[in-house]
């Protein structure tokens, strides 16, 4: 594949010069094409599950909702099911039989560490299984690519979760 190289110190980019891509060296324009379309498919399964780990469903009604602050007893405004933030079990009414013991579940949560460890796990095994059934699809073409906007937000909001944790938290004195 002939691949054009720009001479501008600023720019250096590296391009195919038929389909205008990254440099594919080892694949045709076609073949390149089609793997990137597989890639952006699974890619998508990637992010589907991790929203899947994400949002929880209420056990009885199936109504999806995620927690931002409080504790980890949840009760759904629709059926009045009582369950865990955590475990994702249906507790007994008032259930705080379920939380703070040994083995047991917490009641309060950093929700922001709690999440990105939830998805992060999610993403890794989803990456892991898609990489053996698509052995010519990169691990690095699968990462999710936020926007430097989108990851200004992310940073704002992970430390504005940080800061309402440790208010919610009793065990965190302010």
């Amino acid at each position: 594949m002939p691949i054009f190289y720009c001479n501008n110190k600023e720019c250096s980019k590296q391009s195919c010069r038929r389909c205008g891509k990254e440099p594919h060296p080892d694949r045709s324009c076609e073949q390149q094409a089609e793997v990137a379309h597989r890639t952006q498919n699974v890619r998508h399964r990637v992010e589907e599950d991790m929203s899947k780990t994400l949002i929880r469903r209420c056990n009885r009604c199936r109504q999806p909702f995620v927690k931002d602050t409080g504790c980890n007893p949840m009760t759904c405004p629709r059926r009045g099911n009582e369950q865990c933030y955590v475990c994702r079990q249906n507790v007994a009414a008032g259930g705080r039989g379920h939380f703070n013991g040994p083995g047991q579940c917490g009641l309060f949560e950093n929700e922001d560490a709690f999440h990105r460890s939830d998805v992060e796990r999610t993403e890794r095994r989803a990456r892991d299984a898609i990489s053996r059934e698509h052995r010519d699809i990169r691990q690095e073409d699968l990462a999710i690519q936020l926007s430097a906007a989108a990851q200004e937000n992310e940073n704002t909001r992970r430390s504005e979760a940080a800061a309402t944790a440790r208010l919610y938290d009793p065990r965190n004195p302010v």
